[in-house]
């Protein structure tokens, strides 16, 4: 078996998208200042952290992209669906630079010989983690789906899916179809992963466990791939 790690360090003012609080981590309590608070030797540290819902290798809720007052929210999603069958579709290239649609997805499935089944979890590898970040090209050029590709996953059973980039549209879309597409559906999605060229190509087991945030509309997670089980 083995372990990869698909998730981005949490680090104070990691790079962010515009507008958006960066993480913020300060030294709480050091092994200096409470070794005097005992007499064995012993000592502890603590670091305050902040950091914003979305921060970082992150997963959405329904309640981030849609206004419904009953839209679940990530302390009450099922855990199935950050946990269980996945693969991951390598779309570097596509058709049509830039823009993921469904002809692209149905080419890397063939490509690698792979079929999505009900309840997968599908990774999206593009290498723009490693060609971009933590470069402001990071949070401006990223690939992105089409809606009618997002439409697509949904009709395959996807019950979550994964990007490197901070959006599963493209950047241009700047009326978030993919996420109307999730909002309609009701498929999760995750934003920011990396190391995706480790497991490109394969089947694998992914966990990707969040916060359990009341009323949270998303929340960092561990993202983590799991072969040859």
């Amino acid at each position: 078996m083995r372990l990869v790690d698909l998730t981005r360090e949490l680090y104070h003012k990691e790079p962010s998208n515009l507008g958006a609080v960066p993480p913020l981590i300060w030294v709480w309590r050091t092994h200096e200042e409470t070794k005097s608070l005992h007499t064995n030797g012993f000592s502890s540290s603590n670091r305050l952290v902040s950091f914003s819902d979305h921060a970082s290798t992150h997963v959405d809720a329904p309640r981030h992209f849609d206004p419904d007052p009953d839209a679940p929210d990530i302390a009450s999603l099922p855990l199935d669906r950050f946990y269980g069958p996945a693969l991951c579709l390598d779309v570097a290239t596509t058709a049509r630079p830039g823009w993921i649609d469904t002809a692209d997805l149905q080419a890397a499935c063939e490509r690698h010989g792979l079929t999505i089944r009900p309840n997968d979890i599908v990774l999206l590898h593009t290498g723009h983690y490693r060609w971009t970040y933590p470069q402001p090209e990071f949070f401006n050029t990223y690939p992105g789906l089409t809606p009618e590709a997002a439409q697509w996953l949904d009709s395959c059973g996807v019950r979550n899916f994964g990007v490197e980039g901070p959006n599963p549209g493209h950047p241009n879309d700047r009326n978030f179809q993919v996420h109307m597409v999730c909002r309609r559906t009701g498929m999760i999605h995750m934003e920011g992963l990396m190391n995706l060229e480790e497991v490109v190509g394969h089947r694998f087991t992914f966990s990707g466990f969040p916060l359990k945030l009341r009323d949270g509309p998303g929340s960092p997670i561990r993202a983590v791939a799991i072969l040859g089980e």
